[in-house]
């Protein structure tokens, strides 16, 4: 009983988390504070760094897939060698997909088990900013929405570091949902016409204003549009607060 009072502790403090984005980045920040005693562990970026808009997300992947897994290994050595089995419930891109597919991952222990913020639209899942900078520990039998590419090896994160290449999401109509079909869209258009395109939407989005999935996504594409600060600039900022 008592494990799992704490594990339904640990939940609720990592989904609180997902809700500031200033305590996001001040726990990466902490992270890179401690990853010196285990930096195989830990990632770095190089000083140019930006974390892709979910725009850009969408636009590179080759395959979007929403998937529930079926199986998860319980250890990893590296995440290419060891993976998930992943039943699609949806190929929104790419494809087709017959069967089920491999995807880099492992399940995630207790106290880490726990799903994405289903309003957030700007931050990865918590998990992406520890360790390996990308998330790879999931829920078993969780419904996510993997944005992919293909590799020699198979199937890899579209994503780089802290990208939301793989979120929980509750039902297909979830605002993430909604965001990256939005996206797809627009990134079918030919190149120079998705700007003006990205634009138009988001005036659309903006007007809605008793929509709330309308307001946040609008919100994610002025983010598109304007790009992503830093990487290591937003961290020096974080570093700093915590002094």
């Amino acid at each position: 009983m008592e494990e799992q009072a704490e594990t339904v502790r640990n939940q609720a403090s990592a989904s609180a988390s997902l809700r500031s984005m200033k305590t996001i980045f001040d726990l990466a920040a902490a992270m890179l504070l401690l990853v010196t005693a285990a930096p195989a562990s830990a990632c770095s970026v190089t000083d140019g760094y930006r974390v892709p808009t979910n725009f850009e997300l969408v636009e590179q992947a080759d395959l979007i897939l929403l998937g529930e897994i079926e199986s998860a290994p319980e250890t990893v050595k590296g995440l290419d060698t060891e993976q998930m089995i992943v039943r699609p419930i949806e190929v929104l891109k790419g494809g087709p997909v017959a069967g089920t597919v491999k995807v880099a991952g492992m399940a995630a222990p207790p106290r880490f088990a726990v799903k994405s913020d289903p309003n957030e639209l700007e931050n990865a899942h918590p998990l992406a900013y520890i360790g390996g900078c990308i998330r790879y520990m999931f829920v078993p039998h969780s419904t996510v929405l993997f944005v992919l590419r293909h590799s020699p090896d198979g199937l890899i994160p579209s994503g780089s570091a802290f990208s939301r290449w793989a979120e929980d999401v509750p039902s297909p109509g979830s605002r993430w949902m909604k965001a990256v079909r939005i996206y797809m869209a627009i990134a079918a258009l030919p190149e120079p016409n998705r700007r003006a395109a990205l634009e138009a939407k988001r005036k659309e989005l903006a007007a809605s204003t008793d929509d709330s999935d309308a307001q946040a996504i609008a919100a994610d594409v002025a983010r598109s549009l304007k790009g992503n600060r830093r990487w290591n600039d937003i961290m020096r900022e974080a570093v700093e607060r915590m002094h």
